[in-house]
């Protein structure tokens, strides 16, 4: 019987090399746990967690080490170098002394949260550097320009409307731009809104932009620049009050405008807007030269001026009409100055 079974293992050769190496690939293992488990057993409780969830070695920020450091450390990190790294922006400004524009500068601050973010998931070795993003002052050189187009490259257009009298057709007007669906920009002057609360507030519920022109329609040249800055701020408080928002938008009485001027309005964060395309409806044209003068001169980012009268109140929905069958959307001033921004954010 043990003469058979040896022939039988003699004929077998491999089944031997087999169980060799399974004792072997065992003892490895076993040789292997029991190194790590000495490594862990030296290594401080401290340390493993900082191995397990730390930062990876040889991660720096900014050139700094940050080899093992906890998320809370890191959060304390990064936010003592942000406060380091943070610029405030500076707004444009006119030089009293000079009249001379000084320019705006952007800010810089710190993303704190996605720099933390950046640190705990980076592979061993990684160089990094804080997340930042600008920050944009709130007054730029472009509040000290009076806007007449704005420079866009998709055709659409805006209303302008300026509203000092002629309130016995602005439901009219409203009707109208109710049933085709566009919004307009009315300037308010404050002594009409005084006398005129609830058209003021309606005009609001309906969306339409609420803009301002002023407390009284004065000629803002002979005024001080202080004073500019009264009759503005002193409107915005009332449409405030009365209509429950106001745009930073300022369309002078009678369309007068000189640095004086810009200067008030730009360093109340306000943008100066004159027009593209006059009507002129307040001499009562007939309606084809109203028409006629608006849709041959119709361009992109074209600022119509109008006011509630009885020829823009009769003409309005044709004239819409051709703006529309010229290709042109009808939208908000500050519709079209987004466009500009987003514009400029794309090139």
């Amino acid at each position: 019987m043990r003469r058979k079974l040896n022939r039988r293992l003699k004929g077998k050769p491999r089944l031997k090399v087999l169980v060799l190496h399974r004792d072997s690939i065992f003892l490895n293992f076993l040789v292997f746990f029991v190194m790590v488990f000495t490594a862990f057993t030296f290594m401080s409780l401290d340390d493993v967690r900082r191995a397990i969830y730390g930062v990876k070695p040889g991660v720096t920020l900014e050139g700094l080490d940050m080899s093992g450091f906890l998320k809370k450390e890191v959060e304390e990190t990064v936010a003592a170098l942000a406060e380091k790294e943070k610029r405030l922006p500076k707004d444009a400004m006119i030089y009293s002394e000079t009249g001379e524009l000084i320019p705006e500068e952007a800010g810089v601050e710190v993303d704190k949260e996605a720099t933390v973010e950046a640190l705990m998931s980076a592979k061993p070795g990684s160089k990094l550097n804080l997340i930042t993003h600008q920050v944009l002052p709130a007054i730029t050189r472009s509040n000290f320009e009076a806007i007449r187009k704005v420079d866009i490259k998709d055709k659409a257009v805006a209303f302008g409307i300026n509203v000092a009298w002629g309130e016995e057709f602005l439901d009219k007007m409203l009707e109208t731009m109710r049933e085709e669906n566009i919004k307009a920009t009315f300037f308010f002057d404050g002594n009409w809104v005084n006398l005129f609360p609830d058209l003021t507030r309606k005009v609001a519920s309906e969306g339409h932009e609420i803009a301002n022109h002023g407390l009284r329609h004065l000629h803002v040249k002979d005024l001080s620049i202080d004073e500019v800055k009264d009759l503005i701020l002193k409107n915005e408080e009332l449409l405030l009050e009365v209509a429950g928002r106001a745009s930073r938008l300022f369309a002078p009485p009678y369309g007068e405008v000189d640095k004086e001027v810009l200067a008030a309005a730009g360093s109340l964060g306000y943008r100066t807007i004159l027009w593209t395309i006059d009507t002129v409806d307040w001499k009562s044209p007939p309606e084809d030269k109203l028409m006629s003068r608006v849709i041959t001169k119709l361009t992109p980012g074209a600022i119509i001026l109008m006011h509630p009268t009885a020829v823009t109140t009769s003409s309005l929905r044709k004239l819409i009409g051709e703006i529309r069958k010229a290709g042109y959307a009808i939208v908000t001033i500050s519709d079209l100055l987004r466009m500009e921004r987003g514009q400029e954010s794309d090139s």
